[in-house]
């Protein structure tokens, strides 16, 4: 069975963010979120014709967010 280029591309995307260092990065359908969100925070409310939302996440270790919680900077 061959990959559709559906497929091909949400593997280039995926593979783009684990470069970038990305720790868990997920894809959405933005009609999905279209009809789950208010106005204004809606995909095609930022980007007029919007298919797909792509999130990263970039994980921040406990010690690093208690640092920033006292205030305290390099």
């Amino acid at each position: 069975m061959s990959e559709s280029p559906d497929d091909a591309l949400t593997g280039e995307v995926l593979s783009f963010a684990a470069e970038l260092g990305a720790n868990l990065t997920g894809i959405a359908d933005a009609q999905m979120l279209n009809a789950a969100l208010e106005k204004d925070f809606r995909p095609e409310d930022v980007l007029p014709g919007c298919q797909s939302v792509v999130v990263m996440s970039l994980h921040i270790p406990d010690g690093a967010l208690e640092i920033m919680r006292r205030g305290k900077t390099n």
